[in-house]
């Protein structure tokens, strides 16, 4: 997910917000047939679980449905 470079340029030239968790995943975060496991696994599908709600509030807001880009 991204950081703050790709915050700004998103924000500046699209006039969108970048509301991410920051969440990194490593090698140690999959079993060995590939999947994720515990604990990531659910930090993962809660992230995923909050970005939805949140996007539902965006939708919802006339103010932030009003965000335009900078440029």
């Amino acid at each position: 997910m991204g950081g703050d470079k790709v915050r700004s340029v998103l924000d500046s030239f699209f006039g969108t917000q970048l509301l991410c968790p920051g969440i990194y995943v490593t090698p140690d975060d999959f079993s060995s047939d590939g999947t994720l496991v515990e604990p990531m696994s659910r930090r993962l599908n809660i992230a995923g679980q909050a970005l939805v709600e949140l996007a539902g509030a965006v939708k919802a807001s006339p103010s932030l449905r009003a965000h335009m880009p900078l440029i």
